[in-house]
């Protein structure tokens, strides 16, 4: 993985002192390219590319950046292409250097088409002095990120907010709080901090560049011109479900294209939990070429999360070295590392499973591992929550056995306290009661009201109510929001992720599947249980139990309590949002939902450590 930064004006000269500006790309940017970093200015001074590599695949020098195109352009990309052989023969391309070299040739040839073309994780700018244009654009899932910002005459491309401050050199720059979506935030938690337009900032006007388009900026007049390349919404309305679709053609295509993605020149390593993702991923992954060495897990000391045991004894039934990790040992207190880490975001910490994460990727960096592979995806595609079940009931083709398993299989392990109570969950999922149960407590500690739209169930056209919500979740719920938390977690530690489910094909595919198929015999993820047979161990395969590695609150707050109470006393925009003498009574008698509590001590971590950088004007 690498990072981008760009910078380009119609009318204004971009100036800079080239040494200092190099040190100040070192320092910032390092993280995501430790390996080279490299320096475009056009002639005219009026387009700036910088490009940091961290190099995984062909660690030659003729993998720098920024790249020179055979049409004379110039390019800087983060991202992997995994089917490059697959596309050079189709169009017959020869012998392309790099994937830096084949996207630049896709880019010259019929570009949204050729595109489209790609699976792989892509962020990428081109320049072209002739066209005087920029093009530039993000793979199908959004994998890899990529932000605009317009200021003071010029347009920003980047890979992270923080590399806006690297503008300050050559103009003036001045991000302001959005106060909308840090109050989303406290009243909704992660599920609501994503938007079609914005995609996740937390500052007025940056925005994300939507997945799944090619975008070209006119130097001459202005305009951006924005296609679609593989739209994931038109793709998954125009899907059929095929009776006829067998778990074979599924295994294969699963098999297929998670092996493309073990493509490296480094050490890889696997984030392996106690489910049939990461474990199914892990075997497919220990059965190519270029097997991972290591797998990560997190050793909880709550019960509910603890999954040490069975990964290590998965680990060793794919012949893997297993790596336990334990957060209290590590040399400042998961408090003080929180602050740390949120002073480098510029955005909170959606979930407290993402600063859990951040420890696999610090260890992952300390054994020398520079890709890491998750089974994120999984329970998106192929139906692995449990108020899927209700969505699926809500099916006037589900069949009496199907509910009745249900009822004896799941219903007794489920311990929300809402899809815990059959009678009324039917009803209340489609209100998301079951996600934001607390939300009633969240409105009573706001000091005001705001016009904030409730969520909502949208239903997309001739698509059941389960197919609308999994879909909801790939685009906007879940799968953006884990992208975007990994994405800052594993490059802080100069280590790519990868998410090898997330194909477009494995998605084509799981539209396929008869929603009746997705579960069986009270299972969930049906499909991907099948395929599983004689590759992953029967104990995970056969178990009913859903476990997520999680981390309590109160732990956290309890490893440092000194450094909890100082970062709340901070006086931060937080407290025109939250009545905070409300919310100190309910903290210290411990009346207050966990998921709430740790939104407000992120969202107070991130104004506290950002508070005095030029990021918030």
């Amino acid at each position: 993985m690498c990072g981008i930064f760009a910078a380009f004006s119609r009318e204004k000269i971009i100036s800079f002192n080239k040494s200092n500006i190099q040190e100040q790309v070192n320092k910032i940017m390092g993280h995501r390219g430790p390996d080279n970093s490299g320096i475009y200015l056009s002639q005219d001074r009026k387009v700036l590319l910088i490009h940091t590599r961290l190099s995984i695949q062909d660690l030659t020098s003729k993998g720098n950046q920024p790249f020179l195109s055979p049409d004379n352009s110039r390019i800087i990309y983060n991202g992997e292409i995994y089917n490059s052989k697959e596309i050079s023969a189709q169009l017959s391309i020869d012998n392309p250097r790099s994937d830096t070299d084949l996207l630049a040739k896709l880019l010259i040839r019929n570009p949204i088409d050729n595109i489209g073309k790609i699976e792989g994780m892509y962020a990428f700018v081109k320049y072209s002095s002739k066209e005087q244009n920029i093009i530039f654009g993000r793979d199908y899932f959004g994998e890899k990120p990529l932000y605009i910002y317009k200021n003071n005459g010029f347009t920003f491309l980047f890979s992270e907010i923080n590399f806006l401050k690297l503008a300050k050199y050559f103009t003036a720059i001045e991000l302001n709080l959005d106060e909308n979506s840090l109050t989303r935030f406290l009243l909704y938690g992660y599920r609501q901090v994503y938007s079609q337009d914005k995609g996740i900032s937390f500052f007025s006007d940056l925005k994300a560049v939507a997945p799944g388009t090619i975008n070209e900026y006119n130097l001459l007049n202005g305009e951006i011109e924005v296609k679609t390349i593989n739209g994931i919404a038109r793709d998954f309305i125009d899907s059929k479900e095929d009776n006829n679709y067998s778990f074979n053609d599924l295994k294969k295509s699963i098999i297929s294209n998670i092996s493309d993605r073990s493509i490296s020149d480094v050490p890889t390593g696997v984030s392996l939990s106690g489910g049939i993702d990461s474990n199914l991923i892990t075997s497919i992954l220990c059965k190519t070429n270029n097997p991972p060495q290591l797998a990560f897990t997190i050793n909880s000391k709550d019960k509910r999360y603890s999954e040490v045991e069975t990964a290590k004894y998965a680990a060793n039934q794919y012949g893997i070295e297993h790596i336990s990790i334990d957060i209290n040992h590590f040399e400042l207190s998961p408090v003080e590392n929180f602050i740390k880490l949120s002073s480098q975001r510029k955005s909170p910490f959606l979930t407290l499973t993402s600063f859990v994460s951040w420890y696999i990727a610090n260890s992952a960096n300390k054994h020398g591992i520079k890709v890491m592979f998750s089974g994120l995806g999984g329970d998106e595609l192929f139906s692995g929550y449990y108020d899927h079940y209700y969505f699926r009931q809500n099916s006037q083709f589900i069949s009496e056995q199907e509910i009745l398993n249900f009822k004896n299989k799941i219903l007794p392990m489920i311990t929300n306290p809402i899809l815990s109570d059959e009678d009324s969950a039917l009803g209340r999922v489609n209100n998301f009661a079951h996600h934001y149960e607390d939300l009633k407590e969240r409105i009573l500690m706001l000091n005001y009201q705001k016009n904030i739209e409730c969520p909502k169930i949208n239903m997309m056209p001739s698509k059941s109510s389960l197919r609308s919500r999994m879909f909801a979740e790939i685009t906007n719920e879940v799968i953006p929001i884990i992208l975007h938390e990994d994405d800052i977690n594993y490059m802080n530690c100069s280590v790519e992720n990868r998410s090898p489910m997330l194909s477009r094909r494995i998605f084509l595919d799981s539209l396929k599947i008869p929603e009746s198929k997705l579960f069986s015999d009270g299972f969930q993820k049906n499909p991907l249980r099948q395929i599983s047979k004689e590759l992953i161990p029967e104990k995970i395969r056969s178990t009913y139990r859903k476990i997520g590695f999680n981390y309590s609150i109160w732990d956290f707050v309890d490893s440092d309590k000194k450094s909890i109470y100082d970062l709340l006393n901070n006086e931060t925009i937080l407290w025109n949002l939250i009545n905070k003498d409300f919310f100190m009574e309910s903290f210290n008698s411990r009346n207050i939902s966990e998921k709430f509590l740790f939104c407000i001590i992120s969202a107070q971590a991130f104004l506290v450590t950002n508070k005095n950088e030029f990021l918030f004007g």
